[in-house]
């Protein structure tokens, strides 16, 4: 997929990998690493926050340019229009994306869009570390039979899914910590603000994994929910009428922006898969 390949395991995929068993400390401590890389994701979405096309940037600083075998195109559309020149390929069909305008952001608006929040939000607002949970305590090596050259793939390593999540923990907990002083907070929106997050979180990892299953029709349906939850946040934020939500939703609009090009992007993807296989299946 463009940017973000969504696809993890089908078909026969798994029946060379051997067997795997896996304790609960094993598991464990696999969940523990997952929830390290929410953070370290959004320690590179803050370093590059102004970048023109920055959830592009963390991918390729993540890796996630190379996603099982199959390189994905990072660099900007110049260098891409210039590397296909002479390409004789015939231009694939526009495909219609659900009624949701995308907005495009440039450096400068991305600048403006993200100012300082230092006056009206705790100094640890912004700053992203890692936290390091207690150790974990075992009477053994972990039980897994995998050859030590594979890796266990599960939703959580899903690039969508992990960009999804970060970027809502994002703007969660900056809330939450924003509401921590009541008069800091309109009180017509501070619950409906968190619930329209929850929602569109919710509805977007129900996507991600009907994207796993291959059920693309659905996950496309479920991308439109989560649209419909993200618009409402957007307008929730309009109503913000103290100086601390204004520079809160002045600051974190552009996540919520970027959330959307994310999943339009995967939706689009959605939707020519699943017309491949409705026109595959045609005599």
């Amino acid at each position: 997929m463009s940017d973000f390949e969504a696809d993890g395991f089908y078909d026969d995929d798994w029946s060379e990998c051997g067997e795997l068993s896996w304790n609960e400390f094993d598991w464990e401590r696999y969940l523990r690493v997952q929830d390290e890389g929410l953070h370290r994701y959004l320690a590179i979405y803050e370093s590059v926050l102004t970048h023109p096309r920055r959830i592009d940037e963390v991918a390729r600083q993540l890796g996630w340019g190379e996603w099982e075998g199959h390189e994905i195109d990072l660099q900007d559309e110049a260098a891409d229009t210039e590397a296909k020149q002479g390409d004789d390929a015939t231009a694939a069909p526009t495909v219609t994306l659900p009624p949701v305008v995308l907005a495009k952001t440039t450096p400068a608006e991305a600048a403006k869009a993200a100012p300082s929040v230092a006056a009206s939000l705790p100094s640890a607002v912004l700053s992203v570390t890692v936290p390091q949970p207690a150790p974990l305590r075992s009477t053994g090596e972990p039980s897994h039979q995998f050859g030590s050259d594979f890796e266990v793939y599960t939703l959580h390593k899903n690039p969508v899914y992990v960009a999804t999540r970060a970027l809502y923990l994002r703007l969660r907990r900056n809330w939450e910590l924003l509401a921590a002083s009541p008069e800091s907070i309109p009180l017509k929106i501070a619950l409906p603000y968190l619930s329209s997050l929850h929602a569109g979180e919710t509805h977007a990892l129900q996507a991600i994994q009907a994207v796993e299953f291959g059920d693309y029709a659905m996950s496309v349906c479920l991308f439109k929910r989560a649209l419909a939850a993200l618009n409402q946040s957007l307008g929730l934020l309009a109503k913000a009428d103290t100086e601390a939500a204004k520079n809160y939703a002045e600051s974190m609009r552009i996540s919520l922006f970027d959330l959307r090009e994310i999943w339009l992007r995967v939706s689009q993807d959605s939707r020519e898969e699943f017309n491949y296989w409705l026109h595959d299946d045609e005599p």
